[in-house]
Parts: C-alpha cells; structure tokens; sequence
C-alpha cells in the first residue's frame, strides 16, 4: 500500500488536478458525451463505494472512497455541462464536493499515517486522544455529508437541483451510493470509539505531525461556515446549538454536577426562546423536546467520572430536535434532522456493547433521511437554486410521491415495524440513563414529522386514504408485535424497549386516523409514553446502578432495599399498561373510538389485544424485580441516588397532574387537531362526552383514591399483626426452600405463551435485512474481485472501456 502522506497528495492533489482537467476538456468532446460522462461517474461512485464495503483494511477503504467521491464529482461535472452551469449552481456544487473531498480526505489519510495501522479494528488506540478522535468523526462526516459541512450542501444542492425524466433514477443512485460510503466510514469510526484493544495503546503525537490534520479541520469548518451563511443569510437557529455542544465538549474535565446544570440551563434558554414564539403543534413539540429532555437531564448529575462528550451530545440532540419545530423551510429541517440523527448515534456509540446496535441505527437513520430527502425533492420545483431550496414552506407542493417517502423516512425514525430492528439495541445498549432521552424523547422525531407532513397534505386537500390505512396497519402491527416481542425478554431494558416501540405504534395509529380524536389521542399518548417510559428506564437504571444486573431472573425482592424506586415502577406500569385511573387509560379510551369512527375494527382489536399484553409484561418486571424472595449478593442494595429520583418523581408528579384533570391535555390537543378536523368533544365540567361515550378523569381518579385510602385505613386498624420472620423460615412446595433462587419465579415467566407464539415471533424482519446486508456485501466482493492488481489486467481494461465508450457515443469521437 502506499505511504499514508504520498496517498494523501495523490488522492486530494493529483485527482484535484485531473478533474480541472476533466472540467476543461469536456466542452471540446461535444455535448452528445455529457451524459456518458454523467453516467460514468455515477456508475463509479456506487460501485466503488459497494467495493468498499468489505475492505478492512483502512488505507484500501479510503481509496475506494476517493474513487468513489471523484467519480461523483465526474457525474457533477456531466450534468453541469447538460444544464451549461446555467445559474452557476452546478458550479457551487462542484466546488464544494471537490474542496469537502480534498480536505477530508487528505486528513483521512494523514490521521492513518499518525496511527500506523492499517486494519480498522485496530483504531481501538485513538479512543484515548479526543483530539484524533475528534478529527477523524469531523472528517468522516464530510465524507458522509452531514451538515453542515460542505459536502453537505453539495449533495442536498444537487438532489434538489435534478430535473427532468430521469432525476429520480439519478436522485437514488446518489442517495445509495452515499448510503454505502456511510456504512463502511462509520463502521470503522465505531471500532475507534468503541473497539477492541490491539496491543499498545500510546500514541505519541508530535506537533508537527498532527498541524496538517487540524489546518485542514479548520478550512473545513470555514468552507461550511461560508456555505451555511451563503444559503440562509444569516446564522441559523442551530448554529447556537452547535456552539451549545462545543463549548459543553470542551469543559468536559469539569464535574458533572456543572456540566448538569450547565446542560439544563441551555436547554431552559432554548425553551424560553422558541416556546412563547411557537403556536399549535409546533409549539406543544418544542415544549415537548426540551421541557422532558431537561427534566430528564437532573439524572445525569449522579453519573460517575467525568462523562467526556455526554451533555455536549445530550444539549445538541434536544436543541436539533427543538429547532425542528421552527424549520422555515425544508433545507433547515433536514439540517436540524440529520444533526439530531449524528448527535443521537455519538450518544447511542457511548455505550459500552453499542457498537453494532449503534451503526445499525445510524445507517437506519441515514436511510429515513434520504426517503426524506427525496420526498423534499418531489415537491421541489424546478430552479430551486444554491440553497436547494431555499423557500420556505408555503412555497413547497405535498404531492402523494412527496408525501409517501416524507412519511417512509419518518416512519423509520418511529422504528415502525419492518424497519425496526434498529430501535431494541439501541434502546437497551445505550448508557443506562441516555436510554429514557432515546425512548421518550428521540422516538418522537418521526412523529413530529408525521404530523407536520400529514397536517401539511390534510390541509392542502391532497387525497391519500391508501397511504392513510398502510400507515394504519403499520401502527397496529407494530403496537402488537412490540407487547409480544416485550413480553418474552429477560433483559429488563430489552424489554422496556420493545415496550417503547409498542407504544409509538399507538401513535402512529392515531395519527393515520386523520380525526380529530385519533389526533388527540396522538398527543395524549406521546404525553403519556414520555411520562412513564423516562420513569421506567430511569428506575431500572437505579437497579441497574446498585446491582450491576440487567437480568430479571436475577433480582428479586428489592421492595425492601429500593422502596422508593418500587413505587415508581409501580405507578408506570399502571400507567403504561392503560388502565385506570393513569393517563394511559385516557389515551387507549380516545384512540379506541377514533379508530372505530374512521372504520378501522380490526386495528381497534389489535390496539385492545396489545395493551392486553402490555399488562402481562408490565405485571412480569415488577414481579420479578421488586417482589419474591431477596439474592443474598443484595442484602448490602441501597436505594438510587437521590438525583436519579428527583425526576422520576417530577414524572410521577405530572402523570398524576394529566390523569387527575385529563382536559388540561385534551382541550388543547383538540384544539391544535380542529384546525384541520372538527371536534366531536362536548365538556360538562370536568366530564367529557363523545358520539361513542363519556369519560370524567377526576371522578375516577378521586374515587380510586378514596377507596384505596379507606382500605388502607382498614388494614392499620383492623388488619392482622404479621410477625417479621427469617427470610427463608417459609414452605414451599411441601419443602424448605434451599435458597432465594429455589422460591423466586422469574426465568423464562411466559414459557408456554412463548412456545404457542413461537411461529408468529419468528424474526422476519431481522432476517430480511440480514439477507440485504450479506448479499450487498457478497455483490460488493464479487465486483471487487475484477480487480487482481495485475498491471496488464488494468490496461486490458482501460482498452474495453474505451471501446465500450466509443461505441456508446455512436463512434463520435
């Protein structure tokens, strides 16, 4: 292989040189080889990025990325010719793919010559160096395109810029190419962050050695600052988010307690920004992101050592989701999407197995954004300019295309069943108190996209009932197959994770109802699952904190040792479950109906079937942790830390606010619906009344209270008097239990529901995509092996190509 610093100047120097090259003798060949030209080079930059896929060896990788990059930069050149760079758009395009390519690449392969190994698993050492970590994840993500770095504003400048009959072949094949480039990039960032050791790990860095790497850093970041500028004017919104995440980055040596509150207080600052400047949906969202990321934040001051990176990933996550909500146009929501989307898979990458569980969720993610994309670009006009298009939205058309991939991309990010499986590794690998943000907050992405897009088409008049009841099933499936996949687990945060994306289908329901009830109870549940989803993750992180299990089976008895965890457990389950008097009751009771007024009663059974179920695992995680026999390794448990129950009790505190007086939810969440569907909701005081029934919260909440408040008065005055005994000073099954182990039933609790279930539970899903991802990577191998290295190989085939060119162009040479 070649030296890193001569690869470096061969594939950001020379290959510069050629394509100016290129760039002028173009013209010369006639306008009939400008699209064999364009065809070329989009020809190369997908297979070489297939290629790719299975190298391992990291200076080969990067070569076929700079094959891959330069031939984009040829098809860029090609069409550019076809529209004569008649706005001087293709010539900003060209410009920033060429410099994002020269300057990231160039680093690339300097960075490999500073660490001197050549196998990505072998990268393990720089995790140590923030620097060359920092670095190498800035270069890659020029690479990938992730904004708003300049090969950012190449790619989304030139999927919007296609026009003509063959634009949506040409928009794909970009959008693939990039997608493969991404995952063997962050396939080997996620071995430098998270791999296995190899050896040594000290790096000595000299100062002149690492300078080149940096300046380029630094150019990079002033190409993208221009670019930004350049497109919106003047600095946007998530501009201050990115500096909010840099300067939380580098205090990261201070004590978390600061960095906490210094976290909460950024998140409070955007809050008071957007949220009196906001109305209707937009408003209850980034309330929503930033009031429930904040009070979930007040855990992370319990965490131990420094956390390097946490808050700094945290504080971006929830101000790209924030600044969502404010999106002027399409080019600013798909920045503040993708930017979520990388800070959220840095976060999910912290966790100490989430290697794979986090590529699996970034390429995912990637793919979503680019149906989104391409969705965006449908209802692009044509002209659209530098900026793509730099509109806002009352300029942007929701045609059906538009609005099926808009919606495919969201339902992704909702992890919606087929392209789920993403979502329970994600969920259960990522550090213990990320997970609640990743669960109740970070899935609510794709529903806020959901009911921007679906509002927007509702709105304009666009008819797509068939849409509508595919988005429907979805939901159904996916709210059915989360409670059962949930119900079978015997990690306890695998299981709130199917959970949680049982519970987003029930949303996602709600909203393909397109009434005003199925709308409410959208808002209700998203509410609702946030509620009780960041209080069950956070009390089984205490658990997790203090035992260091994650195994049901394992625990037991912890009611004596965590009482107060006990309690919150209890009631989110209650309120996950949907019964009453919790908030999840009100949520099932207002989707039911909305299901039943559209027609759909087979998705209304399902939805009853699944919240079933959810009561069955629901009773299974607090049994098999809190209740039975106490291990003896326990005896020494101590309750969590006190700043990890402080949010689960303002949890605890708003779900029996919501599910005490429902109608300060339902009320403006009807109203935020009945700007596009009339409100069938009647209210007599504190009852409400529906064509289908009646439901009064605050009787039903003081009822139950009333009675459980008269029992519990009965059994202190006139109960028994239990006598304490020895833990094991007990008959079970005719005999002396041995141990706790022998008396606690939990391992494998719903075995025989397990077995009847075993052909409905078989992972098709994940066997698909393990399919496409062995296939893809099998193609990718077999092209490669075209190329034996031989020299005269290589000029037999230069010889081929430019006979095949010669007849293409109709001998026009």
């Amino acid at each position: 292989a070649t030296d890193p610093g001569m690869a470096a100047m061969i594939s950001a120097g020379s290959t510069g040189a050629v394509l100016f090259a290129l760039w002028k003798v173009v013209p010369l060949v006639g306008e009939p080889w400008y699209g064999v030209i364009a065809i070329a080079g989009i020809a190369t930059f997908v297979l070489s990025n297939l290629m790719g896929l299975k190298q391992t060896s990291v200076r080969r990788m990067l070569g076929y990325s700079s094959v891959a990059q330069t031939g984009l930069i040829i098809f860029v050149i090609g069409t550019g010719r076809i529209t004569d760079f008649s706005t001087g758009t293709w010539g900003l395009i060209l410009a920033a793919l060429f410099f994002n390519h020269f300057l990231a690449k160039a680093g690339l392969f300097w960075l490999a010559g500073i660490v001197g190994r050549d196998r990505i698993d072998e990268w393990k050492g720089i995790a140590g160096r923030p620097l060359l970590l920092a670095l190498m994840g800035l270069f890659i993500i020029s690479l990938v395109g992730i904004p708003p770095l300049a090969g950012f504003w190449g790619k989304y400048a030139l999927i919007m810029n296609l026009q003509g009959d063959s634009a949506w072949v040409l928009r794909g094949l970009v959008l693939l190419g990039s997608l493969l480039e991404a995952a063997y990039l962050l396939r080997w960032f996620g071995y430098a962050v998270g791999g296995e050791k190899s050896g040594d790990e000290k790096l000595p860095i000299k100062f002149s050695s690492i300078l080149p790497p940096v300046l380029f850093a630094v150019l990079s970041i002033a190409a993208s600052w221009f670019l930004t500028i350049d497109a919106f004017g003047n600095p946007p919104l998530f501009m201050a988010v990115l500096l909010a995440g840099i300067v939380l980055f580098a205090l990261g040596r201070l004590p978390n307690m600061i960095k906490g509150l210094l976290s909460i207080g950024a998140v409070g600052w955007l809050a008071w920004h957007l949220i009196p400047n906001t109305t209707g949906y937009s408003q209850f969202f980034a309330g929503f992101f930033l009031v429930g990321g904040g009070v979930i934040l007040i855990a992370s001051m319990a965490r131990r050592g420094h956390s390097i990176g946490f808050h700094a990933l945290v504080v971006m996550m929830l101000g790209s989701l924030a600044c969502l909500t404010t999106a002027k146009g399409p080019a600013e929501f798909f920045i503040c999407w993708e930017l979520m989307t990388v800070s959220s898979y840095l976060l999910i990458l912290r966790g100490r197995k989430a290697k794979l569980p986090a590529l699996m969720y970034v390429l995912f993610s990637l793919g979503g954004a680019y149906l989104l994309l391409a969705g965006l670009a449908a209802g692009n006009p044509a002209g659209a300019g530098w900026a793509g298009f730099s509109g806002g939205w009352e300029d942007f058309t929701w045609t059906l295309p538009a609005l099926s991939l808009a919606a495919a991309g969201f339902l992704v990010k909702s992890a919606t069943l087929g392209v789920h499986i993403w979502a329970p590794g994600s969920y259960a690998e990522a550090e213990d108190d990320a997970s609640p943000l990743l669960s109740g907050i970070l899935s609510k992405a794709g529903i806020f996209g959901l009911v921007a897009a679906l509002g927007a088409a509702a709105a304009s008049g666009l008819e797509a009932n068939l849409l509508y009841t595919i988005i429907g099933w979805l939901g159904a499936f996916t709210a059915l197959f989360g409670a059962l996949y949930a119900a079978f687990q015997e990690d306890m945060k695998k299981l709130l994770a199917w959970s949680s994306i049982g519970q987003v289908g029930y949303i996602v329901m709600g909203l393909a109802a397109m009434n005003n009830m199925g709308w409410t109870a959208a808002a209700w549940q998203t509410i609702a699952h946030l509620l009780f989803s960041g209080l069950l993750f956070l009390a089984i992180a205490g658990v997790i904190l203090r035992t260091g299990i994650r195994n049901m089976y394992e625990t037991g008895g912890l009611i004596k040792k965590m009482p107060a965890t006990f309690i919150s457990v209890l009631i989110g389950i209650i309120a996950l479950s949907g019964v009453p008097p919790l908030t999840g009751f009100a949520a099932k009771w207002l989707l039911y109906q909305s299901l039943i007024e559209r027609g759909w009663y087979l998705q209304a059974g399902m939805a009853f079937f699944s919240s079933a179920i959810a009561f069955l695992y629901c009773f299974r995680l607090i049994h098999a942790i809190f209740l039975g026999q106490l291990k003896p390794k326990h005896t020494e448990v101590k309750e969590a830390p006190i700043l990890m129950l402080i949010p689960q009790y303002i949890l605890i505190m708003g779900i029996m606010l919501f599910s005490t007086f429902p109608g300060r939810l339902i009320k403006p969440a009807s109203a935020m619906a009945a700007k596009l569907f009339p409100s069938p909701f009647v209210w007599d005081g504190f009852s409400v009344s529906t064509p289908l029934g009646y439901f009064n919260g605050t009787f039903v909440m003081l009822l139950v209270c009333a009675l459980f408040g008269l029992m519990l008065l009965f059994l202190l005055l006139k109960g028994p008097r239990p006598r304490k005994i020895g833990q094991l000073n007990i008959v079970f099954a005719a005999e002396r239990p041995e141990s706790p182990a022998t008396a606690h039933y939990a391992w494998a609790f719903f075995e025989p529901y397990r077995r009847a279930m075993a052909p409905v539970l078989r992972p098709l899903a994940k066997h698909f995509w393990d399919g496409v991802s062995e296939w893809t990577v099998t193609l990718g191998a077999m092209f490669r092996h075209v190329y034996t290295g031989n020299a005269q190989t290589n000029l037999l085939f230069i010889l081929i190509y430019g006979i095949a060119l010669f007849f293409i162009s109709g001998g026009s040479l």
